[in-house]
């Protein structure tokens, strides 16, 4: 399980058209969220983030990093 401190705002799917796809990348703006208001969450599959521009702080269970511009993550989100 794990959780982002900040909350989607605005998606924009990057592929969208294609029919037969194994990922779905979509660039995602994000708003502040409240430490209290975070949820954990898990799904099937796999994510993979890459920072653009600012910062995001990333926890699975206890363990927490900051991800800053240019930045990658790539795990099994189950």
């Amino acid at each position: 399980m794990y959780y982002m401190r900040k909350i989607r705002k605005i998606g924009l799917a990057l592929a969208f058209k294609q029919s037969k796809k194994h990922m779905e990348p979509f660039i995602i703006t994000f708003d502040l969220k409240e430490k209290e208001d975070i949820v954990f969450f898990s799904h099937e599959g796999e994510e993979f983030l890459y920072i653009i521009e600012g910062k995001v702080e990333f926890c699975i269970e206890e363990k927490c990093t900051i991800l800053e511009e240019d930045d990658s993550l790539y795990f099994d989100s189950r």
